[in-house]
């Protein structure tokens, strides 16, 4: 499709903001205007220009320009799409929600910005699935949308299999949809308890209820400020005292009428009463999210590198495997094509379940790798890992979703590779590539099965010639440690380090030191651990799923002990 004119773009922008309160990039406007496609095609169009002059004819408030509107601010989604969020609705708001409501067994959710409805029949599901103490409850989820084609689309209930196999495990589809030809119909019982409705954001909601849980995720962030005050200010109306409000991963809310939830991954937000007033920015109410609508990953907020930053990247990248054996030319010219970030405590950087958009080193901070060993379980805690740590990287080595999520313990700062610099030094860096190359035939030998111990220690042998062990076999070598050097190694530990030198030495003396041959078999998956393990030199590989993908890579000073594979 052609590019818009300036002119046309600035009409489409001025209509989608007075319509919607959605401001358009002035950048955006290739993007934004191939989702008027299908407006083309239906009216037999040849080019935009020729449907913005219908618009300018029928006028703002016609049919027509609510479709063109709709089209421009319409969002994507899929099924349990962010599950940090469904996590903690599952495990932390649900159960306090059913306490609280016993007596008039009554549960409000509204999703804004539904979409085509994905989100709102997961939590469907996710309730049937997981709570069915409330099976009998009157429960209402409603999804709401500017778009009112998305929201016929919703009230169907009707899948094509791609949107099907995003997000959805199997075993949920076969059991709460009926496949019909090549689409997939949502089940009778679920629709029951769900609604669906064109809305204006901007517009009265007085014939709304109050609600128990409000996900407003990837919404907020595209209105200007004073469209923000407003919806916020309406969202509070329409909420309990302690209800719970979800904003996208790259939003949050700064106003002291609402107060983050410290405990979920996700950016969850309580209630506060009082009256409206004003954000730290003297405005009523500040959102902070990115205006960028293709950003494909949880990014923080770019930072401009110092020249001791940029040192420190340097040194860490000379340490970090994926640049082994460059020239310092070479590291230079890669260490400048690599951004600082800052990511919010208890930001998801990366979610388990999707695509790899880049791989991240450390600078400050911690951050914890959590796996989610099923839908409506709670994820489980793999590794802490620290500054010089690298994650996201083998996502992008073998093109696979990422194996786990890896979340912000407190403020941290990395370093970000993006997909496009990655690759782009796979192909013209002939030492990186090799690299690659070696990375994939060693994965290559040593997959194996995580529900079958004895082929995973197979498999992971090196030479193939003889199998190592697990811990759990006892078949590792005891020796002599350095007292004085372990001191160090846990000094610098998120565990230790926080305890007194006195303290530490008690732990030192009921500490055992113990040596594993390269490929052994630490901990297999699916087994607990009698030992709490912390490196005192060399590296060890978190392996999880079936064949064995790595999720992290650990070194001196890390700790472990869950039952993930770790060699």
């Amino acid at each position: 499709m052609d590019n818009l004119s300036e002119k046309d773009w600035d009409y489409l922008r001025e209509l989608v903001l007075d319509s919607s309160g959605v401001l358009l990039s002035e950048k955006g406007s290739l993007a934004a205007v191939s989702r008027l496609d299908s407006l083309l095609s239906e009216f037999h169009l040849l080019e935009p220009a020729m449907l913005i002059e219908l618009v300018r004819e029928a006028g703002q408030k016609s049919p027509l320009a609510e479709r063109v509107v709709g089209a421009l601010v319409e969002s994507d989604t899929f099924f349990f799409r962010d599950s940090s969020a469904f996590e903690y609705i599952r495990y932390d708001a649900l159960p306090k929600l059913i306490a609280r409501n016993m007596d008039s067994r009554r549960l409000r959710i509204w999703c804004g910005g539904c979409s085509t409805g994905q989100e709102v029949y997961s939590l469907a599901v996710m309730l049937l699935e997981a709570m069915p103490e409330i099976v009998d409850w009157d429960v209402e989820i409603l999804g709401s949308d500017i778009n009112r084609r998305l929201i016929d689309q919703a009230k169907t209930g009707v899948y094509s299999q791609q949107e099907v196999d995003q997000g959805l495990p199997k075993e949920l589809s076969f059991r709460h949809f009926k496949k019909i030809g090549p689409q997939w119909v949502i089940r009778e019982d679920f629709r029951r308890c769900t609604r669906f409705r064109v809305m204006n954001l901007l517009t009265n909601w007085e014939d709304l209820a109050l609600f128990d849980i409000i996900l407003m995720r990837n919404v907020l962030q595209y209105f200007q400020t004073t469209a923000r005050y407003k919806v916020l200010a309406q969202l509070h109306r329409h909420m309990h005292e302690d209800s719970y409000l979800f904003v996208g991963n790259s939003e949050s809310i700064d106003h002291n009428l609402f107060e983050r939830v410290l405990d979920s991954n996700a950016p969850c937000y309580r209630r506060i009463e009082g009256e409206l007033g004003t954000g730290p920015d003297g405005l009523p109410v500040s959102v902070q999210g990115t205006q960028e609508r293709s950003l494909e990953f949880k990014m923080g907020s770019r930072l401009s590198m110092s020249g001791p930053e940029f040192q420190h990247l340097s040194q860490l990248a000379n340490r970090t495997y994926l640049f082994k054996g460059m020239s310092l030319s070479e590291m230079e010219a890669v260490c400048r094509k690599i951004e600082l970030f800052e990511f919010r405590a208890r930001q998801v950087i990366i979610e388990q379940g999707q695509p790899g958009t880049a791989f991240y080193i450390i600078c400050t901070g911690h951050a914890r790798v959590l796996r989610r060993k099923g839908f409506f379980r709670r994820s489980e805690s793999l590794a802490l890992l620290g500054p010089g740590d690298v994650f996201g990287e083998m996502a992008l080595i073998f093109s696979e979703n990422c194996n786990a999520s890896v979340v912000a313990e407190g403020p941290l700062k990395a370093f970000v590779c993006e997909r496009e610099v990655f690759e782009e030094l796979s192909t013209k860096s002939e030492t990186f590539g090799a690299t690659l190359r070696a990375i994939a035939n060693e994965r290559g030998a040593s997959p194996a099965p995580a529900n079958d111990p004895e082929a995973a220690v197979q498999d992971s042998s090196p030479s193939g010639d003889t199998p190592p062990s697990s811990s759990s076999d006892s078949a590792v070598g005891s020796c002599e440690m350095d007292p004085v050097l372990l001191d160090g190694v846990l000094a610098g530990n998120s565990v230790f380090g926080t305890l007194g030198g006195g303290d530490r030495k008690q732990v030192i003396a009921c500490a055992e030191l113990l040596s594993f041959a390269p490929g052994d078999v630490i901990i297999n998956e699916g087994e607990h651990s009698e030992y709490f393990y912390v490196i005192y030199e060399g590296c060890a590989r978190a392996l999880a799923g079936n064949p064995g993908f790595e999720v992290a890579s650990l070194v001196a000073g890390d700790h472990f002990w869950y039952s993930l594979k770790y060699l």
